[in-house]
């Protein structure tokens, strides 16, 4: 989401997609990641993780469904146009495909950002921290991470073909359903750790 923000928006038509999607992802991120500094122990980290990941599975199934209309439309638009030598047809091409779609996408990205930097962006970390025990915290914490930058380096390295392979909207609509299984995952198996001490979240993991 955030590599290839600049090319979603772009996708949408606007312009200057690059300095958009840097203020409004980078303006949303912080944000919201300072609002879950200030919640994250008056809700709790099961309840913020459920909420990040509900909004990301709504945000992602909504860039998805962008990107559905906005290709079948413009497929729709170019075929009628190649079967005509009208040149208002032609000129007029792109803002039929436009047709006030491009706030779907803003919106979707800046939910999709907020739902991120709330929950499964910084609870995660904290979240680690109670669950390793103090013995292996250290090597526990750095495998979690490396696994964690792997997977995402890897999805942003093969977005790009996976989205040429099936579609962009069907490449979302594959993210949504990775953000839906976090929620199942954070409801079945991560316990509440709300104004419980480290002696006794450890105690919950070895129950």
């Amino acid at each position: 989401r955030n590599a290839y923000a600049a090319e979603i928006f772009q996708e949408a038509n606007l312009k200057n997609p690059r300095a958009i999607s840097a203020y409004t992802i980078g303006g949303t991120a912080l944000i919201f990641t300072i609002v879950s500094l200030f919640i994250v122990d008056q809700l709790g980290r099961k309840i913020l993780l459920v909420v990040s990941g509900f909004g990301m599975f709504i945000g992602t199934a909504m860039l998805g469904t962008y990107f559905r209309i906005y290709v079948t439309r413009c497929n729709d638009t170019n075929h009628n146009v190649s079967t005509t030598s009208n040149m208002s047809d032609l000129l007029d091409t792109k803002s039929v495909c436009d047709s006030g779609l491009a706030p779907l996408s803003i919106a979707s990205v800046i939910l999709f950002s907020a739902s991120y930097a709330i929950g499964w962006g910084p609870v995660v970390f904290v979240l680690m921290g109670e669950m390793i025990p103090l013995q292996v915290r250290g090597i526990g914490s750095g495998i979690a991470t490396l696994v964690n930058w792997t997977t995402a380096s890897l999805v942003v390295g093969f977005y790009l073909y996976y989205a040429e392979k099936v579609g962009t909207h069907f490449a979302w609509w594959t993210f949504s359903c990775f953000s839906l299984a976090s929620v199942i995952f954070v409801l079945v198996f991560v316990p509440k750790t709300k104004g419980k001490s480290l002696k006794e979240i450890q105690q919950l993991y070895k129950n």
